[in-house]
């Protein structure tokens, strides 16, 4: 009786953990979650230091002329040309984005052209060599510079009339605009529109004022 009893004590225990082995879920599995790599970290561009290039553009001179003892025998010059040369300078990054700098360049002209006036006399006009030095101020913008830019200007150009050419340097003012666009690297372009004027003088018994309009584009490297 004894055996009958625990065996069927046996079978039961049994057949009460099979049953719950068979309502038992399996254990959950965790989800695996992939972490993104870091973002690279930018650093914004600093615009201050040194940089040198160089530089190709186009002009307009215009040379208006008056005869010193008629002043109704008058003339305007247009004298179209490229122009090239280097340019170079340094900037100063400050607080809210704001750069200063001083820009020096040297230009070599091919603007010329001739006219004869109303009163009969034969005028011509050539700009040979140009050059600048000029404060900058302007606002950064990540890799883009926004600036505007004035200072002395020199120019040494020729006057001819009736034959007879004269050799004239004069100093004046110029100012102008431009963009900025840091590249790969150290290097840069630029691009800016510039006005100048180089004031009067006198030649050939006739008074004239030069003045100039000119576009131009550079490429530099920085240091």
């Amino acid at each position: 009786m004894k055996k009958i009893i625990a065996t069927s004590v046996l079978a039961l225990t049994m057949g009460t953990t099979g049953a719950f082995a068979g309502t038992l879920a399996p254990a959950p599995t965790e989800p695996v979650i992939h972490t993104p790599p870091p973002a690279p970290v930018v650093t914004a561009r600093n615009w201050t230091g040194g940089y040198g290039g160089v530089q190709l553009g186009y002009g307009q001179a215009r040379l208006g002329v008056t005869d010193s003892g008629d002043d109704t025998n008058t003339g305007a010059l247009r004298a179209n040309g490229l122009l090239g040369g280097v340019y170079g300078g340094f900037n100063w990054q400050g607080g809210n984005d704001m750069v200063f700098g001083i820009d020096a360049d040297l230009a070599a002209n091919r603007a010329r052209t001739d006219i004869t006036t109303t009163g009969g006399d034969d005028v011509s006009t050539r700009l040979r060599n140009s050059g600048a030095i000029r404060a900058r101020a302007g606002v950064a913008m990540g890799d883009t510079l926004f600036y505007g830019a004035a200072g002395v200007a020199h120019a040494r150009f020729n006057v001819g009339v009736n034959g007879t050419s004269e050799s004239i340097g004069r100093t004046g003012w110029t100012a102008g605009i431009g963009i900025e666009q840091a590249f790969a690297g150290n290097m840069t372009g630029r691009l800016e529109y510039r006005h100048t004027d180089y004031g009067s003088f006198t030649t050939g018994g006739f008074d004239g004022r030069l003045r100039s309009n000119e576009v131009r584009a550079g490429v530099a490297f920085n240091f």
